[in-house]
């Protein structure tokens, strides 16, 4: 069994040290074996398309799960987040495939900036390189569900990619994800308000967030350093915002459970989700459309309306 990898970061070096940078660079698409454990080069395919004939072979797809993942992260780490994830999914039932997209993040917490200026230059890449060639192939025949998956800084880039599109020759192509799902989402809860947040209510079935009061990496720390406003994986999203979109507060469920989750190469507050029985059971069944939100067996709807991870 493969790996699937999207990566907008550069290469550098010659001959046998050819490896990835922590700069923007050209998106190349990686088919990686199943017991590696970094990212290389050396799995690049020759054109998007092999790459995409090598993940659909011998099998009928249905289901295609893009994850973005955060700041902070090496090769190693995006890899190991990128196994947790999918077997994550598997265990609970879910039956497509995950592809992770790679983008040029540091290792350095102090980097942030820099980090998000980089994910800037490389967003439109989800864009052309994923949504577009996924949506293409649907129109060639092939009956796939596109979904998306961002956590932290992802969904910066998920959110500019999309807002960005509009400005663009992509702006008329009908191209959309079944699914999109926020999880500790860095970016201002206020950015996903009216037209600001149209872009991407316009381009998914629908939006679902998760978010924990609990989030240290949102909080008052971060904030302070980098002068943001409150984020939308730590309040939520904003008032009036269209029904497609689901808040899930998992404010609970994280402060009863927090000492039984055991993470790993993490902040535990913000990535606690990859580690949770209980999250995974309610993301298969979000990327599974089956269910109305209210009645998600591992959500609680509150006499407010709001809903709630199960405790």
């Amino acid at each position: 069994m493969s790996n699937y990898f999207i990566c907008t970061r550069n290469v550098k070096g010659r001959g046998n040290r050819v490896q990835f940078g922590n700069e923007p660079g050209e998106a190349t698409f990686l088919v990686v074996p199943e017991d590696n454990t970094s990212l290389s080069p050396s799995y690049k395919q020759p054109t998007q398309k092999a790459w995409l004939a090598k993940l659909l072979a011998g099998r009928e797809l249905k289901d295609i799960l893009i994850y973005i993942h955060g700041y902070n992260m090496d090769m190693e780490n995006v890899v190991q987040r990128h196994k947790i994830l999918k077997a994550g999914l598997q265990q609970n039932g879910w039956n497509g495939e995950l592809v992770t997209f790679v983008w040029p993040s540091n290792t350095e917490p102090l980097l942030y900036l820099e980090d998000r200026h980089d994910a800037k230059r490389v967003s439109m890449e989800l864009v052309s390189k994923g949504m577009r060639f996924f949506e293409q192939q649907v129109l060639d025949g092939c009956r796939i569900n596109v979904h998306v998956i961002a956590h932290s800084t992802g969904a910066f880039i998920l959110r500019e990619s999309f807002t960005d599109s509009i400005k663009t020759a992509y702006a008329s192509d009908n191209w959309t994800a079944s699914q999109i799902i926020f999880i500790g989402g860095d970016i201002a809860s206020s950015s996903m308000e009216g037209m600001m947040g149209t872009p991407v209510y316009n381009r998914c079935v629908r939006f679902t967030n998760y978010f924990s009061n609990y989030d240290s990496i949102l909080g008052l720390s971060g904030v302070k350093r980098l002068g943001l406003e409150n984020r939308v994986g730590r309040v939520g999203l904003p008032m009036g915002s269209p029904e497609k979109a689901v808040d899930v507060n998992c404010s609970e469920y994280y402060e009863k459970y927090k000492d039984s989750i055991q993470v790993e190469n993490a902040a535990h507050s913000h990535s606690w989700h990859f580690w949770s029985k209980e999250f995974f059971k309610d993301l298969v069944y979000t990327l599974k459309g089956e269910m109305d939100r209210h009645v998600i067996p591992t959500r609680e709807l509150r006499s407010d309306g709001e809903l709630y991870l199960k405790t």
